[in-house]
């Protein structure tokens, strides 16, 4: 199933693979060079599920309108922001995570949304070439 929200970064969209009993979601979003199609969102979406996982891959906002380089990370979080309550519908713990630049997003507003948990995939912790320098 997949659902379109409103944010105010503009429309995000969700692409649910439900378990049949679910205990919690996993919230997930794409890296800044790519999509949910990624192996890793698919190999999660395809496994969990079987697991009472409910698997949420979201589109940012920017990806939805097409447009090829993402915005400031303030803007990503906005658009995250804006999402959360459809991901928290359900009423089960949710768990944000991401790959590269959806990881970025998550783990800055984890906190304040109240995730049960962050779920960093491709995570550089260190830009290139700047292992002195932590993001």
């Amino acid at each position: 199933m997949t659902e379109i929200i409103g944010t105010d970064a503009g429309d995000a969209r969700i692409t649910w693979h439900r378990a049949r009993k679910p205990r919690l979601v996993l919230a997930v979003s794409h890296g800044a060079g790519g999509g949910i199609g990624a192996r890793d969102l698919v190999a999660l979406a395809k496994t969990l599920p079987a697991h009472g996982v409910s698997v949420a891959l979201v589109e940012q906002p920017w990806r939805v309108a097409g447009k090829k380089v993402a915005p400031a990370p303030k803007t990503l979080d906005v658009g995250w922001r804006g999402l959360w309550p459809a991901l928290a519908a359900p009423g089960l713990p949710v768990i944000s995570g991401g790959r590269s630049a959806g990881a970025r997003v998550a783990c800055r507003t984890a906190v304040e949304l109240g995730a049960r948990a962050v779920l960093a995939l491709s995570f550089p912790l260190h830009p290139p070439g700047k292992p002195e320098k932590s993001r």
